[in-house]
């Protein structure tokens, strides 16, 4: 895995409510979504899957995951509705 840089700064708009990380995420259990981040510095759970530098990192981790990617567009895109996952 990798190392949180003490300097990162949590973008706006990727921390994960508890309600979408279980439904949607599906945070520990089967189908989880694998880019799913616990960030130490805000003591929250994030989607990273809108961030270049951070999602490059799980893709080079996931032929070792058995998580999935494709839950929803990730929190970050503005596009998403209900039904995909907002």
């Amino acid at each position: 895995m990798f190392e949180e840089p003490s300097n990162f700064v949590v973008p706006d708009g990727c921390v994960i409510e508890d309600e979408h990380l279980v439904a949607v995420c599906k945070y520990r259990q089967s189908g989880c979504c694998k880019y799913i981040v616990f960030f130490d510095n805000v003591n929250e759970f994030c989607c990273v899957k809108n961030i270049p530098e951070l999602r490059k990192q799980i893709d080079m981790q996931s032929p070792e995951m058995n998580a999935q990617g494709d839950n929803c567009k990730g929190l970050m895109d503005e596009k998403r509705t209900k039904s995909e996952g907002a």
